[in-house]
């Protein structure tokens, strides 16, 4: 585990038009996708709410810590000092941009969150708070008089993660609330989180879990499919190859490059 934090900054975005940057603030976690600790700081020091949207800048070569600054939302203009922001224009789009990356997509997302927590008789208690935000999903925790419920949302190659999760079902997969394409709500799994375990005998249950499922899905590619999940086969990564050899390696028509590729 690094030792370290990150030090970062916000450019904000209110109503459409880029603030400024406020300066730097350090955070303990070094993990980039994390926004709640960002959201504290800021609130914190400068007494205003944000939601972050991307991150604009890193200067780092590795995944974790360093100098960072973030484009977030503001719900009003802080009393504090800004800082021109020098780089690029920071609300240029881009067409693989996610939702929840641009201005105002984080409250559809959560619009939408409050309208299923409605429909399922859930009452929110208190306001979204913003876990994670980066490329490949972004996480709020949304009190309810049940107990938290977690909203997230994936890019579209992660758009069945919904529906194979109502299909695995409980035990193996946490209760749903509701879902859509690219946004599930997600009821709290109370205990431990356990990144850290090691013990081969605390992990054999979750082992066992894992290849129930994956026994399950002996056969059923065409439930799968129907429910959205891409269906892949050595063939298709590999069209035109010959067969496996006998051995089970991929022949040397194909080449290992982080997957079996042409």
């Amino acid at each position: 585990m690094p030792e370290t934090g990150r030090s970062a900054s916000v450019v904000l975005v209110h109503a459409g038009e880029v603030l400024g940057r406020l300066p730097p603030v350090a955070l303990e976690m070094p993990w980039w996708p994390e926004a709640h600790d960002l959201f504290a700081a800021i609130r914190g020091r400068d007494g205003v709410e944000i939601t972050v949207l991307r991150l604009l800048e890193a200067r780092s070569d590795r995944a974790f810590g360093g100098e960072v600054t973030y484009l977030a939302e503001t719900d009003r203009p802080p009393s504090a000092r800004l800082f021109d922001w020098e780089g690029g224009d920071p609300l240029a789009d881009h067409p693989l941009r996610q939702v929840w990356a641009r201005p105002g997509g984080p409250e559809q997302l959560l619009s939408w969150a409050a309208d299923r927590l409605a429909t399922k008789g859930l009452n929110r208690t208190g306001s979204a708070e913003q876990m994670r935000s980066w490329n490949l999903s972004a996480l709020w925790r949304i009190p309810t008089d049940t107990g938290p419920v977690w909203l997230k949302a994936v890019p579209g190659f992660f758009a069945h993660e919904g529906a194979v999760i109502d299909w695995i079902g409980v035990p193996a997969a946490p209760r749903l609330v509701d879902f859509a394409p690219g946004r599930t709500l997600i009821a709290n799994i109370d205990g431990d989180p356990n990144h850290e375990v090691r013990d081969p005998a605390a992990l054999r249950p979750m082992v066992a879990l894992l290849t129930t499922v994956q026994q399950r899905s002996i056969g059923r590619l065409d439930q799968l499919s129907a429910i959205g999940v891409p269906i892949a086969s050595y063939r298709s990564w590999c069209p035109g190859s010959p067969a496996w050899s006998s051995s089970g390696a991929p022949s040397s028509t194909c080449r290992s490059v982080g997957r079996w590729k042409c």
